[in-house]
C-alpha cells in the first residue's frame, strides 16, 4: 500500500511542470518558476527619458541680415518693409553687441532713414503746392491774418444759427444746493441769455427730483439742449464752459438735431462744405 501511494505522489511531481508550463503557454500567469535566473538582486533599467533640445542661445541662431551685409546704393532701393526688417536687425545687434562697426551701422541706417524723409517730404511740399486741391492750407490758414479770418466766419456761422432758433430751442439748466460750480455758470448763461434772448429753464435737482430723473441728470451744473419738435435732449455741458464752448455746442447740437449734420461731421461748419475739410466731399482726381 505504501509502494502505491509513493509511486503516485512521484508521477504527480513529475507531470507538474507540464501542468504549470499549459497556464504560462497561454499567457494567463507567471510564476517565480520562469524568473529564477534573475536572481534576488537583479533588476531592469528604467526607459531612457527624452531629452528636450535645449533652446539655442541667440549667437547659435542664423545671423540675420544687417546694414553690413548691402551697399549703401542697395540699403537705399531696399522696399520700406525690407528696409525696416534690416534696420532692426542692424539696431539689435548693436545694442547686443555695443561696438564700434555695429554702431557706425546703425548710424549709417540712421542717415539713410533721415535722408529718405527728407526726400519724401520735400516731393510732398512740391505735390501740395502745385497741386491746389491737395493743399489743405487754403480752407485752414496758418498765417495770423488767415486765422483771424477763419474764426470769423466761423463765428459768424455760430451766432447766425443760434439767434434764428431761438423759437424752436431752448436750455434746461439743472443745479443743487451747495453746488459750487453752479454760481458761476449761471452767471455765464445769464451772459448768454442777454446776447441771444434765448429762454432757459433753470431746475434744481433736490426741489425736482422727479424732472432730473427724467433726463438722468446725476452732477451739477449740467445743460441739456431741448428741441420743440425733437423728443431727446442734446447735452450741451457737465460742469463749468465757457459762453464761447457753449455757443459752439450749441450750434452743433442744434445741427445734429435737426438732422442737418452727421456725427462724422461734427467739428465741420456750414462754410466748409465741400471743403478740403469736408470728410464726406470726394476728392477730385488730377
Amino acid at each position: 500500500m505504501s509502494r502505491l501511494f509513493f509511486s503516485l505522489a512521484l508521477a504527480a511531481l513529475l507531470c507538474a511542470p507540464a501542468a504549470f508550463a499549459e497556464p504560462l503557454a497561454a499567457g494567463k500567469r507567471e510564476t517565480w518558476w520562469d524568473r529564477s535566473k534573475e536572481g534576488w538582486f537583479w533588476y531592469q533599467d528604467p526607459p531612457i527619458e527624452e531629452q528636450p533640445e535645449a533652446p539655442q542661445e541667440p549667437e547659435a541662431l542664423a545671423a540675420k541680415p544687417t546694414a553690413r551685409d548691402f551697399s549703401l546704393e542697395e540699403l537705399w532701393s531696399l522696399h520700406p518693409e525690407r528696409f525696416q526688417e534690416i534696420y532692426t536687425n542692424t539696431l539689435n545687434a548693436a545694442v547686443q553687441h555695443p561696438s564700434e562697426p555695429n554702431v557706425k551701422d546703425w548710424y549709417r541706417m540712421q542717415d539713410i532713414s533721415r535722408r529718405k524723409s527728407v526726400q519724401f517730404a520735400n516731393v510732398a511740399a512740391y505735390v501740395a503746392q502745385t497741386n491746389p486741391e491737395f493743399n489743405y492750407l487754403k480752407d485752414s490758414p496758418l498765417a495770423a491774418p488767415g486765422r483771424k479770418a477763419l474764426y470769423q466766419q466761423q463765428f459768424g456761422d455760430i451766432e447766425t444759427a443760434i439767434h434764428e432758433g431761438r423759437q424752436t430751442h431752448g436750455l434746461l439748466f439743472f443745479y443743487s444746493r451747495g453746488c459750487g460750480y453752479c454760481t458761476p455758470q449761471a452767471e455765464i448763461l445769464q451772459a448768454f441769455t442777454n446776447k441771444y434772448r434765448w429762454e432757459i429753464k433753470a431746475v434744481d435737482i433736490d426741489a425736482e427730483p422727479g424732472l432730473a430723473a427724467r433726463f438722468d441728470i446725476e452732477t451739477t451744473p449740467t445743460i441739456l439742449l431741448v428741441n420743440q419738435e425733437v423728443s431727446r435732449p442734446f447735452p450741451v455741458a457737465v460742469g463749468v464752459i465757457s459762453l464761447a464752448q457753449i455757443e459752439q455746442n450749441i450750434y452743433r447740437g442744434m445741427r445734429l438735431l435737426g438732422g442737418g449734420l452727421d456725427p462724422s461731421d461734427y467739428s465741420l461748419y456750414e462754410f466748409q462744405r465741400g471743403s478740403a475739410l469736408d470728410a464726406g466731399q470726394p476728392m477730385r482726381r488730377p
